[in-house]
C-alpha cells in the first residue's frame, strides 16, 4: 500500500466506514419525523450534563468532495482510507455525482467503474472546478464502527461530512477513545461511542433533535431548567426578568442549557436598594419604609430613619408608606418625639397637642421636638398662656404663680392652669399679699383696692393694712 501523504487527524477513519454489500444495505429512515427526545430521571446533585444517543436504523450519508486542487493526492488519499476499512471483494452501493454506481476493493486500491478511484479522478475530474461527489449510504453505527477501526489515518484538507436526518457532523475525527466534531457548523463538541450509543458531555439535545425516528435522545443528569417568566417589580413585589431557574439546586441562568449562570442581583430586579434595607426607599415618587426583602414593609407603622430628598432623618410610616405630611408624636428609640410635616420638629420649643405614646390625648410641652416630661413653667397654646407641671398643663392649680410670660418674669394668676389676664384683685404670696392688674402683680401701685367690704391698703403693689 502507498504510504498515505499529507494526512492529519479527520476523515480518515470516517471514510472508513465500512458501507453494506449493493443490495443489501438498508433504505435510509424516514427523516420526516424528528428523533424521540427524554430526559431519564434527572440525580439530585445536578452532575454534569450528557446527552446520550441511541440509534435503531439511523441511515447516514457520508459526502466528501475530490477538487480539481490537488486532486491526485486526494484522489490517493480516499483509495487508501477505503482500502484499509472496506471487505476486499465486496461490492458496496454508492452514488458518484448523484449516479448510482459499485466499488469494491481488492485491499490496496479502490474501484470504480472497473477503474481505480485514482484514475477516475484523473479522467473523471475535468481541468475546471468541477468535483466528483462519492457518496455512501450507511446506518451512523456502521460509520462510527469504521471511523474507530482506522483512526490512525486521516483526510487532510478535505471537505467532509456525515449527515443523519438535519444533522450534520463535519470535520469529525476520533482519537484517544473521543470523536469531535463541529456539531452544524456550530460548536466543537466531543462525544463517544460504543454499542451503538453515542454520549455527549453536555446538552445537546435540541442540537441532536434532528437525528430523525430512528435515533433516541435522551438528557441524563445535568439541571432541570425550566423557563421563567420576566415579571415587573413593585414597591411590594422583587420583579425579574426572564431567565431559566434549575428546580433541584435553584440556581439561575441566561440560556435553557444552564450554561450562564446568573447571580441573583442579576435576576431579581428590587424596588429598593441594599443600603435602603431597614430605612427607607423612593419607588415613583413615593417614599415606602424597606423591609429586609427589599420590598416595602407593609407592617411598619411608626417612626423610620432614611433618606427622603437626599436629607437623612426620622419620617413616620403607616402600613410602610412614609406620611410626609404627619403632625403628632411618635416614639423614636427610648423618646417621644413631635414631628411637623413628616418630621422631627427640632426647632420646635413649647406646648403642642397631641397624643404621645401611652398617654391621653392634649397638650404637651417639647423641648427641641422632644416631650419634656419634667418642664414646669408657662407656655403659650394658642392666643393663651397655660402654667405646665410635669410637661403637661397643670389644671389643679389656681392662684399665684411665679414664671415667665413674653419674656417678662411676674408672679401671674392662673385658674385651673389657665393664665386669666383680665384678673384683678389681691392674690397671697407666700405670707404676703399683693395687688394684682392684668393678671400680674402690679408692684409700680399705690393706693386703696376694695373688694367686698374690705379696703386694702397698697404700697408698692403689697398690701400694707386694711380699712
Amino acid at each position: 500500500m502507498r504510504k498515505i501523504k499529507g494526512l492529519v487527524f479527520g476523515l480518515a477513519a470516517l471514510m472508513a466506514a465500512g458501507a453494506p454489500a449493493a443490495g443489501v444495505y438498508a433504505a435510509p429512515a424516514n427523516f420526516g419525523s424528528p428523533a424521540i427526545v427524554s430526559q431519564k430521571e434527572l440525580p439530585d446533585d445536578c452532575s454534569d450534563p450528557k446527552t446520550e444517543v441511541t440509534f435503531t436504523n439511523a441511515a447516514a450519508v457520508i459526502n466528501f468532495t475530490v477538487t480539481e486542487e490537488n486532486k491526485i493526492e486526494q484522489a490517493e488519499n480516499v483509495n487508501d482510507i477505503l482500502a484499509l476499512t472496506l471487505t476486499p471483494d465486496t461490492e458496496y452501493a454508492v452514488k458518484v455525482d448523484g449516479v448510482d454506481k459499485v466499488i469494491t476493493t481488492d485491499g490496496d486500491n479502490v474501484y470504480v467503474d472497473e477503474m481505480t478511484l485514482v484514475d477516475y479522478v484523473t479522467e473523471c475530474v475535468s481541468t475546471t472546478e468541477t468535483a466528483v461527489d462519492i457518496t455512501i449510504d450507511t446506518t451512523l453505527s456502521k460509520v462510527l464502527s469504521g471511523f474507530k477501526k482506522a483512526y490512525a489515518v486521516a483526510m487532510g484538507d478535505m471537505d467532509y461530512s456525515v449527515v443523519v436526518g438535519d444533522v450534520t457532523f463535519k470535520n469529525l475525527f476520533y482519537a484517544a477513545g473521543e470523536f469531535e466534531t463541529d456539531l452544524n457548523d456550530e460548536t466543537e463538541v466531543i462525544f463517544t461511542y460504543e454499542d451503538g450509543t453515542l454520549v455527549f458531555d453536555g446538552d445537546y439535545v435540541d442540537e441532536l433533535s434532528g437525528l430523525g425516528e430512528g435515533a433516541t435522545v435522551e438528557l441524563i443528569g445535568g439541571h432541570d431548567i425550566q423557563a421563567v417568566e420576566a415579571k415587573e417589580c413593585t414597591p411590594y413585589e422583587v420583579g425579574e426578568i426572564a431567565h431559566y431557574d434549575c428546580t433541584k439546586c435553584g440556581k439561575h441562568f441566561a440560556d435553557e442549557k444552564g450554561n450562564e449562570e446568573l447571580t441573583e442581583d442579576q435576576v431579581f430586579v428590587y424596588p429598593f436598594a441594599a443600603e435602603e434595607v431597614g430605612g427607607i426607599g423612593e419607588f415613583d415618587g413615593v417614599y415606602y419604609a424597606v423591609g429586609e426583602d427589599r420590598v416595602c414593609d407593609s407592617s411598619k407603622n411608626g417612626a423610620v430613619c432614611g433618606f427622603v430628598d437626599d436629607q437623612k432623618g426620622w419620617h413616620i410610616a403607616k402600613n410602610g408608606i412614609v406620611n410626609l405630611d404627619f403632625n403628632g408624636f411618635a416614639t423614636v428609640g427610648s423618646s417621644e418625639m413631635y414631628f411637623q410635616k413628616g418630621s422631627i420638629a427640632k426647632k420646635l420649643t413649647g406646648a403642642v397637642q397631641g397624643t404621645p405614646t401611652g398617654k391621653s390625648k392634649g397638650t404637651y410641652y417639647v423641648s427641641k421636638g422632644k416631650l419634656s416630661t419634667t418642664y414646669k413653667g408657662f407656655a403659650k397654646v394658642g392666643s393663651s398662656w397655660y402654667l405646665f407641671a410635669k410637661g403637661t398643663i397643670n389644671k389643679n392649680k389656681t392662684g399665684a404663680v411665679s414664671g415667665v410670660i413674653d419674656g417678662k418674669k411676674n408672679w401671674y394668676y392662673v385658674k385651673s392652669g389657665k393664665f386669666i389676664n383680665t384678673f384683678k384683685g389681691i392674690q397671697k404670696v407666700g405670707s404676703s399679699q399683693y395687688f394684682f392688674k392684668n393678671g400680674a402683680m402690679d408692684k409700680t401701685y399705690n393706693g386703696t383696692f376694695k373688694s367686698g367690704s374690705t379696703t386694702y391698703v397698697i404700697k408698692a403693689g403689697k398690701v400694707v393694712g386694711t380699712k
